[in-house]
């Protein structure tokens, strides 16, 4: 792990709030293997890091205002 490094676990209503989705979706996320988790015993969590990694990655970029066609 990296020492530097500060990486929260957080559980799936956490990680369902700091998306603004419901838990049903963090839970379809994890189980598609869309989003990264951490199984600590039988529970699951999700690393902030990869929280915002996720959202980078699906982030659709604007367009620059020009219309075609």
């Amino acid at each position: 792990m990296n020492a530097g490094a500060s990486t929260r676990l957080l559980s799936i209503d956490q990680a369902a709030d700091a998306l603004g989705v419901t838990p049903r979706m963090i839970r379809r996320l994890t189980s598609s293997r869309q989003l990264p988790y951490v199984k600590v015993g039988r529970l699951v969590r999700i690393r902030d890091t990869d929280i915002s990694r996720c959202v980078e990655e699906w982030t659709v970029p604007a367009l620059d205002g020009r219309r075609t066609g």
